[in-house]
């Protein structure tokens, strides 16, 4: 009785902590999806344009902007890509044209 109470309560616990938010625009698509726990962004955060495209993608840990991000074009194209440490740039970035093809690479 006592490990199936334990366990009840964790997983009750841990529901609580954990949302999910999701928007949409008018027409019925996905604009945004966010992750929190606690009530702070914690997790894959993605954007989309209005036209159903993504258009940035990346995680959070704790609040902070962590590991691989990407953006894109609203044609589809890359238009950055790099990662972040705790909520800075962090290694190599490349920067891309709207054709797809690279206009800079930066080191942070």
């Amino acid at each position: 009785m006592k490990k199936y109470l334990f366990i009840v309560l964790l997983v009750s616990f841990s529901w609580g902590q954990v949302e999910e938010g999701i928007s949409y625009y008018e027409s019925g698509l996905k604009k945004d999806q966010r992750s929190y726990e606690n009530k702070v962004a914690n997790g894959k955060w993605i954007y989309w344009y209005d036209n159903g495209q993504k258009w940035i993608e990346g995680n959070y840990k704790d609040g902070l902007q962590v590991g691989n991000w990407n953006t894109w074009y609203q044609n589809g194209e890359k238009s950055i890509e790099g990662s972040y440490k705790n909520n800075e740039r962090n290694g190599e970035w490349t920067f891309y044209k709207e054709d797809g093809t690279v206009y800079e690479v930066k080191e942070y």
